[in-house]
């Protein structure tokens, strides 16, 4: 937890387990959203496609028929930008379970004239007919008031309840929000560090998988580290992260040089994936530049025989 919101009046908010998602215009005027991992929403990515949409946006629009995102619209077209948390059983996170399809909840806004948070949100929610986050509490955050907030966290992780919780202060000094998340994963991290094992090597898998998927072309360690970064933010304190560093990129570098299986499985699902397409995969002319260009740096003596292998399998499965 970020030790300097400790004696700052903070405002606690319920956090959803969704996906980060910032709406705003670009200079065109084309209304635009992003994810952590994604710069665009209106491209397609395997991320969205496990959710059985080609790209975010078209999620996004299932919500009300698309009459939100004509709302948000609206603020945006007034010098604003609104970050909220996209959730469902249609999106599916990492620890709760929703019954909803999709919706969004407003839990940030940004005035693009001053590139700084607004302070009260939920007024602003309010006045803009938005949904917006829900708060527990608003008072003086102490030592005790975290274990408290803490220990009430467990209660919440059940079936359409919340991941945790994020203290927000709004700074009139720098004009800025100033914030730190409380959840009883927390206690997770404090077993890692007495363990002194790091970060677990599955979160770790999982971060680099979601980096790959939305940065297929990604081949280097010091193109991925930073993106894998940002991601295990969203579960683990920026410290820890800092003291694993060295244990993510061997992880990173070894998932680059797979070993033989290990690559013959990843060319054999990427070549699944070309098939769903529609792709021909006896076209090696097609075939083998799409795998090179998803796996990296490989040899292309290497690539031919083992697409060649997976292509053997494949036809003797279908016949």
């Amino acid at each position: 937890m970020d030790t300097k919101l400790i004696g700052k009046e903070v405002t606690v908010q319920m956090k959803y387990d969704g996906t980060n998602i910032g709406i705003f215009l670009l200079p065109n005027g084309e209304i635009m959203g992003k994810t952590r991992l994604m710069p665009r929403w209106d491209v397609q990515s395997l991320q969205a496609m496990k959710r059985q949409v080609s790209h975010w946006k078209e999620l996004f629009l299932k919500i009300d028929n698309g009459e939100l995102l004509k709302k948000i619209e609206s603020v945006c077209r007034d010098d604003y930008m609104v970050f909220g948390e996209l959730y469902g059983y249609l999106n599916p996170g990492e620890f709760i379970k929703y019954s909803v399809p999709i919706a969004y909840k407003v839990f940030d806004v940004v005035d693009t004239r001053t590139l700084r948070f607004i302070d009260d949100v939920e007024y602003f929610c309010i006045e803009h007919d938005l949904p917006c986050v829900e708060e527990l509490w608003y008072g003086v955050l102490t030592r005790k008031e975290v274990e408290r907030i803490e220990y009430e966290a467990k209660q919440y992780v059940k079936e359409d309840g919340y991941e945790g919780f994020v203290a927000k202060h709004f700074s009139p000094v720098d004009n800025d929000m100033h914030f730190c998340k409380l959840k009883c994963e927390e206690i997770k991290e404090k077993a890692w560090r007495i363990s002194s094992t790091g970060i677990p090597t599955s979160i770790i898998r999982k971060a680099i998988r979601k980096t790959l998927e939305s940065y297929p072309y990604y081949t280097k360690i010091d193109q991925i580290y930073p993106v894998v970064r940002e991601e295990l933010l969203e579960e683990v304190e920026p410290s820890l992260i800092d003291e694993s560093e060295g244990k993510i990129k061997s992880l990173i570098r070894r998932l680059l040089t797979p070993t033989p299986e290990e690559l013959k499985e990843l060319v054999k699902e990427i070549m699944l994936e070309l098939k769903s397409r529609g792709m021909d995969l006896e076209k090696k002319g097609e075939v083998l530049p799409a795998l090179a260009h998803r796996i990296g740096d490989i040899s292309g003596g290497t690539l031919y025989r083992v697409y060649t292998q997976v292509l053997f399998e494949l036809q003797d499965h279908d016949e």
